[in-house]
């Protein structure tokens, strides 16, 4: 036998003992786990991705965050046209008719105060001209009645639209029942009616 050929038996011998001994490979090597130091530094940077500050994205842009857009204030262009017209409105109005609407609003006479009042007003202020036209065209016979259920303060906003109009005297009577009476009685005309229609007209806003 050869120098190789014994060398060759020796190493199958020895690798059947180790085989034999362990029942392993004997070039296999024991896998290693990985250490925690290295699940914290995989954890570390992942915290630190999901903590990036995003809010200064838009900084130094200029642009406002969405959301929080600010409307653009400033003079109602519309609402100034419609007052000026109004006003040229009631500056050729009859004076009777403006003297009304600046009772039935308690302001003064003047186109633009008055303008500015009836921009102002609520529809309540005039709703009085809707009692005249009612209790005009009312039978005669059934104003006493209509005017006796009405309350006292309803009354005399009706004699005052009246009195100005120069329909009944100044003052009402302090007795309901007296002022029922001239109320059911007074001559509601259709001159009277034509100025209660253009105060409600000029009243409008637009």
């Amino acid at each position: 036998m050869t120098g190789y050929d014994e060398f060759a038996d020796t190493y199958d011998g020895a690798d059947t003992g180790a085989g034999n001994d362990t029942g392993e490979d004997a070039f296999d090597t024991p896998t290693s786990e990985p250490s925690d130091a290295a699940y914290t530094s995989d954890a570390g940077d992942t915290a630190d991705e999901s903590n990036i500050d995003e809010s200064g994205a838009d900084e130094g842009s200029g642009q406002p965050a969405a959301g929080k857009r600010r409307r653009r204030t400033g003079p109602d262009k519309h609402l100034i046209r419609r007052s000026a017209a109004k006003s040229i409105e009631l500056s050729r109005a009859d004076e009777t008719d403006v003297g009304l609407l600046a009772t039935l609003l308690g302001t003064g006479t003047d186109p633009v105060d008055l303008a500015v009042a009836v921009m102002t007003s609520s529809r309540a202020d005039t709703t009085v001209l809707s009692d005249v036209r009612d209790l005009a065209i009312s039978d005669p016979a059934e104003r006493a009645v209509t005017v006796l259920t009405m309350n006292k303060s309803r009354m005399k906003s009706i004699w005052q639209v009246l009195a100005e109009l120069g329909v009944l005297p100044g003052t009402m009577p302090t007795a309901d029942a007296k002022a029922a009476l001239a109320l059911s009685a007074a001559d509601i005309t259709d001159a009277v009616l034509g100025h209660v229609e253009e105060v409600a007209s000029l009243a409008k806003k637009g």
